[in-house]
Protein backbone atom coordinates (compact mmCIF):
# COMPACT_ATOMS: atom_id res chain seq x y z
CA UNK A 1 0.00 0.00 0.00
CA UNK A 2 1.05 3.57 -0.88
CA UNK A 3 -0.05 5.14 2.21
CA UNK A 4 0.25 9.35 3.29
CA UNK A 5 2.93 10.53 5.85
CA UNK A 6 2.85 13.68 5.18
CA UNK A 7 1.63 16.38 2.73
CA UNK A 8 2.31 15.37 -0.43
CA UNK A 9 4.42 12.09 0.98
CA UNK A 10 3.43 8.87 0.89
CA UNK A 11 4.73 5.71 2.35
CA UNK A 12 5.21 2.17 1.05
CA UNK A 13 3.94 0.02 3.56
CA UNK A 14 4.34 -3.93 2.81
CA UNK A 15 3.88 -7.35 4.99
CA UNK A 16 7.77 -7.01 5.96
CA UNK A 17 9.51 -4.30 8.37
CA UNK A 18 11.75 -4.19 5.51
CA UNK A 19 12.01 -1.16 3.17
CA UNK A 20 10.57 -1.66 -0.33
CA UNK A 21 11.97 1.10 -2.37
CA UNK A 22 14.84 3.54 -0.46
CA UNK A 23 13.41 6.66 -1.84
CA UNK A 24 10.36 8.53 -0.67
CA UNK A 25 6.69 8.72 -2.91
CA UNK A 26 5.06 11.57 -3.71
CA UNK A 27 1.17 12.19 -4.75
CA UNK A 28 2.08 12.58 -8.23
CA UNK A 29 3.75 8.85 -8.21
CA UNK A 30 0.42 7.99 -7.05
CA UNK A 31 -1.26 9.57 -9.78
CA UNK A 32 1.44 8.23 -11.97
CA UNK A 33 0.53 4.81 -10.99
CA UNK A 34 -3.27 5.19 -10.33
CA UNK A 35 -3.87 6.97 -14.20
CA UNK A 36 -3.86 3.60 -16.68
CA UNK A 37 -6.66 1.62 -16.26
CA UNK A 38 -4.98 -1.28 -16.74
CA UNK A 39 -2.57 -3.30 -15.04
CA UNK A 40 1.01 -2.13 -16.21
CA UNK A 41 3.28 -4.09 -17.54
CA UNK A 42 6.40 -2.33 -15.53
CA UNK A 43 9.43 -4.34 -17.21
CA UNK A 44 8.01 -4.39 -20.87
CA UNK A 45 10.12 -0.94 -21.82
CA UNK A 46 7.06 1.32 -22.87
CA UNK A 47 8.56 4.73 -23.12
CA UNK A 48 6.11 6.82 -20.81
CA UNK A 49 5.62 4.10 -17.52
CA UNK A 50 5.37 5.35 -14.17
CA UNK A 51 8.54 5.35 -12.45
CA UNK A 52 7.36 4.24 -9.18
CA UNK A 53 5.86 1.19 -11.06
CA UNK A 54 9.07 0.29 -12.71
CA UNK A 55 10.96 0.75 -8.99
CA UNK A 56 8.35 -1.15 -7.32
CA UNK A 57 8.30 -4.23 -9.85
CA UNK A 58 12.08 -4.50 -9.96
CA UNK A 59 12.63 -3.97 -6.02
CA UNK A 60 10.19 -7.11 -5.30
CA UNK A 61 11.21 -9.04 -8.24
CA UNK A 62 8.08 -8.88 -10.52
CA UNK A 63 6.65 -7.49 -13.29
CA UNK A 64 2.91 -6.57 -13.37
CA UNK A 65 1.61 -3.59 -11.27
CA UNK A 66 -2.19 -3.02 -10.59
CA UNK A 67 -2.91 -0.25 -8.44
CA UNK A 68 -6.19 1.03 -7.44
CA UNK A 69 -7.12 4.22 -4.81
CA UNK A 70 -7.66 4.19 -1.00
CA UNK A 71 -9.36 6.61 0.72
CA UNK A 72 -7.54 6.79 4.36
CA UNK A 73 -7.93 9.20 7.21
CA UNK A 74 -4.52 10.89 5.88
CA UNK A 75 -5.13 11.61 2.74
CA UNK A 76 -5.31 9.61 -0.74
CA UNK A 77 -3.46 6.50 -1.19
CA UNK A 78 -3.02 3.60 -3.27
CA UNK A 79 -3.50 -0.33 -2.98
CA UNK A 80 -0.47 -1.70 -5.32
CA UNK A 81 -0.63 -5.18 -5.97
CA UNK A 82 2.72 -7.08 -7.36
CA UNK A 83 2.72 -10.03 -9.69
CA UNK A 84 5.12 -12.10 -11.51
CA UNK A 85 1.73 -12.91 -13.88
CA UNK A 86 -0.26 -10.47 -16.08
CA UNK A 87 -3.67 -10.74 -13.60
CA UNK A 88 -4.32 -13.35 -10.74
CA UNK A 89 -7.65 -11.56 -9.91
CA UNK A 90 -11.14 -10.55 -11.52
CA UNK A 91 -11.87 -6.52 -10.90
CA UNK A 92 -14.45 -7.39 -8.73
CA UNK A 93 -11.90 -8.76 -6.14
CA UNK A 94 -9.94 -5.92 -6.75
CA UNK A 95 -12.43 -3.66 -5.49
CA UNK A 96 -12.72 -5.53 -2.05
CA UNK A 97 -9.22 -5.59 -1.83
CA UNK A 98 -9.26 -1.59 -2.08
CA UNK A 99 -11.93 -1.70 0.54
CA UNK A 100 -9.78 -4.06 2.93
CA UNK A 101 -6.55 -1.93 1.98
CA UNK A 102 -8.59 1.51 3.22
CA UNK A 103 -9.54 -0.09 6.57
CA UNK A 104 -5.40 -1.58 7.14
CA UNK A 105 -4.67 1.80 6.35
CA UNK A 106 -7.04 3.42 8.64
CA UNK A 107 -5.83 0.68 11.77
CA UNK A 108 -1.85 1.27 10.61
CA UNK A 109 -3.37 4.83 11.33
CA UNK A 110 -5.16 4.38 14.34
CA UNK A 111 -1.76 2.06 15.74
CA UNK A 112 0.42 4.68 14.97
CA UNK A 113 -1.65 7.19 16.92
CA UNK A 114 -1.83 4.90 19.38
CA UNK A 115 1.95 4.29 20.10
CA UNK A 116 2.75 8.55 19.93
CA UNK A 117 0.16 8.83 22.60
CA UNK A 118 1.84 6.17 24.95
CA UNK A 119 5.06 7.73 24.16
CA UNK A 120 3.61 11.10 26.01
CA UNK A 121 2.11 9.22 28.68
CA UNK A 122 5.69 7.58 29.13
CA UNK A 123 6.81 11.29 29.27
CA UNK A 124 4.31 12.82 31.34
CA UNK A 125 4.73 10.04 33.99
CA UNK A 126 8.24 9.87 34.37
CA UNK A 127 8.37 13.59 34.67
CA UNK A 128 9.80 15.23 37.94
CA UNK A 129 7.67 18.12 37.60
CA UNK A 130 3.63 17.63 38.65
CA UNK A 131 1.49 17.27 36.13
CA UNK A 132 -2.22 17.38 36.57
CA UNK A 133 -5.11 16.64 34.35
CA UNK A 134 -8.74 17.93 35.30
CA UNK A 135 -12.02 18.19 33.23
CA UNK A 136 -13.82 21.98 32.70
CA UNK A 137 -15.56 21.16 35.95
CA UNK A 138 -11.91 20.49 38.21
CA UNK A 139 -12.60 17.05 38.81
CA UNK A 140 -9.16 15.16 38.86
CA UNK A 141 -8.27 12.98 35.60
CA UNK A 142 -4.58 12.20 35.60
CA UNK A 143 -1.57 12.44 38.40
CA UNK A 144 1.85 11.72 37.93
CA UNK A 145 4.36 10.77 40.15
CA UNK A 146 5.82 14.37 40.15
CA UNK A 147 2.35 15.49 41.64
CA UNK A 148 2.62 12.70 44.39
CA UNK A 149 6.26 13.85 45.71
CA UNK A 150 5.00 17.24 45.17
CA UNK A 151 1.30 17.20 47.09
CA UNK A 152 1.67 13.78 49.19
CA UNK A 153 -1.52 12.06 47.69
CA UNK A 154 -1.12 9.39 45.46
CA UNK A 155 -3.17 8.67 42.12
CA UNK A 156 -5.74 6.45 43.91
CA UNK A 157 -6.45 9.28 46.26
CA UNK A 158 -6.99 12.49 44.13
CA UNK A 159 -8.37 10.45 40.43
CA UNK A 160 -12.42 11.47 40.18
CA UNK A 161 -12.22 13.97 43.13
CA UNK A 162 -12.40 17.84 42.42
CA UNK A 163 -9.43 19.56 42.54
CA UNK A 164 -11.21 22.49 44.34
CA UNK A 165 -11.70 20.59 47.50
CA UNK A 166 -8.38 18.97 47.47
CA UNK A 167 -6.48 21.51 47.39
CA UNK A 168 -8.36 23.83 49.65
CA UNK A 169 -10.33 26.30 47.21
CA UNK A 170 -13.17 27.81 46.63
Amino acid sequence: MLLPTAPGRLQVLTGTDDPLLAHEITDRDVREVLDPPFTIDALAGWTHLPAVAVDLARASGTRFVTATPISTPGGPGALVMLSRYRTLFPEDDITVFSELAAQAAALARRAAVLAEREHLAVIVESSPDAIVARTPDGVITSWNAGAERLYGYTAAEVIGRDAITLFGGT
